[in-house]
């Protein structure tokens, strides 16, 4: 039987009382083991009941991944970012792509004051693929591909600057860990706060210009746009 989701309890921590810093790591590996070795599985879910237990073992999950603790709450301008955010995916919803479901969630999340900074990595990455789709309708590419054909459609350098660094942030910010960086280097509330804004410059730049940019890609033709996309 195909299963492409599993959803459980963090197994051990309950009646046992086993010591959820111990069952967390060891959980996580072989869960990451089964989800690179069945081609089937896609989700593995975690749950708790308690909310103050899940707020703990939610805790030890990112310890144990080695994320970082940043709430967009401590940034001192997120209100104003994550308004202007939500109020360009509401117009998305509402007149570019009515009915759109990432829309509605990517929207819950920016308003969200628990969010976590890797989840906000996450949003930006569906969100950047979601414009890339709209204006490649039907191509088939990696990101990092439309990213450089929507440079060759005329995109300027600053803007296909921020869609990378939006492709890589959410690379960094779900699986950081200090200890893989060869170079030294803190990754911070300013690398937050500079994605938040990309997220946010990417989306105005789509929003003002889509019509411009679906025209040109129609009449440029997919062969021409994909010349300068092998690096």
């Amino acid at each position: 039987m195909p299963i492409e989701n599993v959803v459980l309890p963090i197994l051990g921590t309950g009646n046992q009382g086993l010591n959820e810093v111990n069952v967390i790591p060891l959980l996580l590996a072989i869960s990451e083991k089964f989800l690179n070795e069945l081609d089937n599985l896609q989700t593995i879910t975690f749950i708790e009941k308690d909310l103050k237990k899940a707020k703990f073992l939610s805790e030890g999950i990112n310890k144990a991944l080695g994320r970082l603790e940043i709430n967009l709450d401590s940034v001192t301008f997120s209100k104003n970012i994550k308004k202007e955010i939500s109020r360009k995916l509401k117009y998305v919803h509402e007149h570019l792509l009515p009915g759109n479901l990432l829309c509605i969630e990517s929207r819950e999340v920016i308003e969200n004051n628990e969010s976590l900074y890797y989840q906000i990595g996450i949003l930006g990455r569906r969100m950047l693929e979601l414009i890339m789709i709209d204006i490649f309708s039907g191509e088939q590419h990696a990101l990092y591909t439309l990213i450089i054909m929507a440079k060759d459609a005329g995109v300027p350098d600053w803007i296909v600057s921020y869609m990378h660094l939006i492709r890589q942030f959410v690379n960094t910010s779900a699986h950081y860990n200090s200890d893989y960086l060869t170079l030294k280097s803190v990754f911070n509330e300013k690398d937050l706060m500079i994605n938040l804004l990309a997220i946010d410059k990417v989306l105005g730049f789509w929003i003002e210009n889509r019509e411009v940019l679906l025209k040109r890609v129609s009449g440029f033709g997919k062969n021409k746009l994909v010349v300068h996309s092998v690096v």
